[in-house]
């Protein structure tokens, strides 16, 4: 049997005996197959640096089980054999979940489509809400005043010369990024933090019935979980540059 996954790997958990193994292409950061045993289907992910710390594993641990317990749609966080969230091939860190079954759409298809996604989001955020957790990653996503810093940070110190070719965009962005952002008193709520279309499972009804890809939920005001949705959700081409 052939595949991208190390032995080992496939080793540290205890989910009998491998049949088959598929690669799953939805998706842009992590890795991902889907794993079939004698016993049930998983999902197993080689994740991106950018999401595979102990911190961001925990955070992912404490939202799938609170959600499990809650009984809303989402999978949840398979431990190895002892007992971790991440396995390491010694180069790259692993995580498996349990598999659900669904259709992914990369675009919206109706306004039907819409209020699925809506009711869904919006069960969830009510759900997760009152979770008793304080999330230990510091991988924020939509910390747009965090970003604008940066990018001052970086252009300030230019010369015109420089700047030569980008300036006009360096100060339009200097201008009108500041207008857009939210007020720092907005209230703080438990947010998915990648609302795309494409992280909900939907049935042959076209009914939303779980969402994926936890691994990004943290306290952020819902305004930005709302605006990152519509980009996706009204836009023509998920992750379209």
């Amino acid at each position: 049997m052939k595949s991208s996954i190390p032995l080992a790997i496939l080793q540290a958990y205890d989910i009998g005996k491998v049949k088959k193994i598929e690669p799953i292409s939805v998706g842009l950061i992590h890795q991902t197959f889907k794993i079939l045993t004698d016993r049930e289907a998983f999902i197993i992910q080689r994740l991106h640096p950018i999401l595979n710390s102990e911190e961001t594993a925990q955070d992912f641990l404490a939202v799938t089980r609170y959600l499990h317990e809650q009984k809303f749609p989402a999978p949840e966080a398979v431990l190895t054999t002892e007992g971790n969230v991440l396995v390491s091939d010694g180069e790259h860190q692993w995580r498996m979940q349990t598999f659900l079954e669904g259709e992914t759409i990369e675009k919206i298809d109706s306004p039907k489509r819409v209020e699925e996604a809506a009711a869904l989001y919006a069960r969830f955020h009510r759900v997760v809400n009152q979770i008793p957790y304080s999330f230990q990653s510091k991988k924020v996503l939509h910390e747009t005043e965090k970003v604008y810093e940066e990018f001052r940070s970086v252009i300030l110190p230019l010369t015109k010369g420089e700047l030569e070719g980008v300036a006009d965009e360096v100060a339009f962005i200097t201008r009108e990024l500041p207008k857009s952002f939210l007020s720092a008193d907005l209230p703080m709520r438990v947010i998915h933090g990648d609302p795309k279309i494409s992280n909900i499972l939907f049935d042959k009804k076209g009914k939303a019935k779980a969402l994926v890809d936890l691994d990004t939920c943290n306290r952020r005001p819902i305004l930005v979980e709302l605006g990152d949705a519509f980009r996706s959700w009204c836009g023509l081409e998920e992750d379209d540059p």
